[in-house]
């Protein structure tokens, strides 16, 4: 289990400052031509939940620890066990606070549904954008394909075999084809496109409808 980072400041011409963006790249190699040292943020697998969060930070952080642990409904209880009794998706989360609390100028999370359910998605995607700009730290979420994260990000960055094909806050504005998206062939299919949906939520509303289907 690790995040990513880099402690190297964005173009943000690309990135924005301070934003959170979901990058749609289909072979996942965007991020690593044009960000350099990303390195891997892995813990201590012994420590105890509540040491190895509020360990060398000072009073701001430590409220800002209290905050997040609220935002994400963490219990004391678990906060009470050690980091290698967490179950993937409490590990993921934990790991998440930390991260929010260093001196990584920008984080990057990648594929956060192998690990959340959408509950525990939705609330990370919730905390990072009330939280995002306070911290002072950018986002980038990487995935391959429509989620929940569209609703909470503020830039779009669409990536077609290294070069960006779209790089702006509207995500309507994003013409296909695309190639960035399973959803798109399985909602052409049915007679829905893209284009048709000009607010996200109703977006995710015709992606879930489908999947069910």
């Amino acid at each position: 289990m690790e995040i990513k980072y880099t402690n190297f400041l964005l173009n943000y011409e690309i990135f924005g400052k301070n934003e959170i963006t979901a990058v749609f790249d289909p072979d996942g190699t965007f991020l690593y031509k044009n960000l350099y040292d990303i390195r891997k943020y892995q813990p201590k697998s012994r420590l105890p939940v509540r040491f190895f969060l509020r360990v060398g930070i000072n009073k701001t952080m430590r409220e800002l620890v209290e905050n997040l642990l609220s935002e994400l409904e963490i219990s004391k209880e678990l906060e009470r066990r050690t980091l290698d009794k967490l179950s993937s998706s409490e590990l993921y989360k934990i790991l998440f606070i930390k991260i929010c609390t260093s001196t990584a100028k920008s984080v990057i999370l990648e594929s956060m549904d192998t690990y959340l359910n959408f509950a525990d998605l939705t609330r990370v995607l919730k905390t990072i954008k009330n939280y995002s700009k306070s911290i002072n730290k950018n986002f980038i979420i990487t995935t391959n394909k429509v989620d929940n994260s569209i609703q909470f990000v503020d830039r779009y960055i669409v990536v077609s075999n290294e070069n960006i094909m779209y790089n702006g806050k509207d995500f309507s504005a994003i013409n296909e084809p695309t190639n960035i998206k399973n959803f798109t062939e399985l909602a052409n299919a049915r007679g829905a496109k893209l284009k048709d949906y000009k607010e996200a939520n109703d977006l995710l509303k015709a992606i879930y409808r489908s999947i069910k289907k």
